[in-house]
């Protein structure tokens, strides 16, 4: 484990000495980004760091109504609904339906979605037993399909052309919590590449701490039904919400936000060119061989992100995070390390 002295961007400073950081889900580096810290300075001056009530309190805030409207706009959504956390969101959204539907796991889902993952080999098997499920004429209770957007093992985004062949009503929730601001274009995340199908009713959930530097989570949904049930959930009603602070910088951080975007895509596009993987990089991560591991990649003053991953009982899983902060000779000098290590 490593102790940090200060917030990490392309470098950390453990024990006095510099690294290069390829660490953490900081992607676009807003966390050392000067520009968004004087927005949530002016943030803290006119809101405070804290508001801390209920968001069913006789007494509220109207800057979250503001946000929950600018946020679901920017990424094509008539509405949604902010939490205390990316945890509390996405167990919101499957809350809603265990009880009276039949739920529908990937294989991959993360912890925070609350459900028994399925136990097939690979995707593409659940995927066809999605569709086989869903279309039984015995099946009593109405489906909902839950899954991640991406694969954290291999840093691929699945693929759900699967859903075109729904012919029944169904709800997917799909948890885009690595990919909301950081896939698609200009960062629009999952949702720009599903499927249109009117029998799908999509929910996305997600993080915003990952690609908007914001310690809460996020619902996103067309249907207004869905959104009045969300807000009686105890995940929103019962917990502190947003720092007021980060939704005031998030609404006036658009061109920061698209910056760090375009560098970020830079960023991996080198990768791309020099370390040539299999298949171009989807997300911003490397998924690293046993060889280049914590130890290794720390004598060479490089901090990796390196943990058992999804308990403490997984397998360690050794991954290099690009974010959008790295220089063109940070990321040429993590190639030519993992090069020589991984060989």
């Amino acid at each position: 484990m490593h102790n940090l002295q200060t917030i990490p961007g392309r470098t950390a400073i453990i024990n006095n000495k510099t690294f290069l950081f390829f660490s953490g889900y900081d992607y676009l580096a807003i966390g050392t980004n000067e520009a968004f810290k004087q927005l949530v300075i002016e943030g803290i001056e006119k809101y405070g760091w804290l508001f801390p009530s209920s968001r069913i309190s006789n007494t509220q805030l109207s800057l979250y109504k503001t946000f929950e409207t600018q946020l679901a706009l920017d990424f094509g959504f008539k509405n949604c609904v902010s939490f205390s956390s990316g945890f509390n969101a996405a167990n919101a959204a499957v809350n809603l339906f265990k009880d009276d539907h039949e739920i529908l796991a990937s294989p991959f889902c993360h912890p925070a979605l609350g459900v028994q993952a399925a136990s097939h080999d690979s995707f593409e098997d659940w995927s066809d037993f999605v569709i086989n499920t869903v279309h039984q004429t015995t099946n009593k209770k109405p489906a909902v399909i839950v899954t991640d957007a991406v694969n954290i093992f291999t840093a691929k985004i699945f693929c759900f052309d699967f859903l075109k062949e729904i012919t029944q009503p169904v709800i997917c929730i799909i948890d885009d919590s690595h990919g909301l601001q950081i896939t698609g274009s200009k960062g629009l995340g999952i949702a720009e590449i599903l499927p249109e199908n009117k029998n799908v009713t999509y929910i996305i959930c997600a993080s915003l701490s990952k690609g908007l530097h914001i310690n809460g989570g996020v619902v996103f949904c067309n249907d207004n039904n869905i959104i009045r049930r969300l807000q009686q959930q105890f995940y929103y009603t019962a917990s502190t919400a947003i720092s007021p602070a980060l939704m005031y910088a998030y609404l006036h951080a658009k061109s920061i936000y698209s910056n760090a975007y375009d560098h970020l895509k830079i960023n991996m596009q080198t990768v791309n060119a020099f370390y040539r993987p299999a298949t171009a990089l989807q997300l911003p991560i490397i998924i690293l061989p046993a060889s280049a591991g914590d130890e290794q990649m720390q004598a060479k003053n490089i901090i990796i992100s390196s943990f058992n991953y999804p308990t403490p009982q997984s397998p360690r899983v050794n991954r290099a995070i690009i974010n959008a902060a790295h220089t063109k000779n940070d990321i040429n000098y993590l190639l030519e390390t993992l090069n020589s290590i991984a060989l």
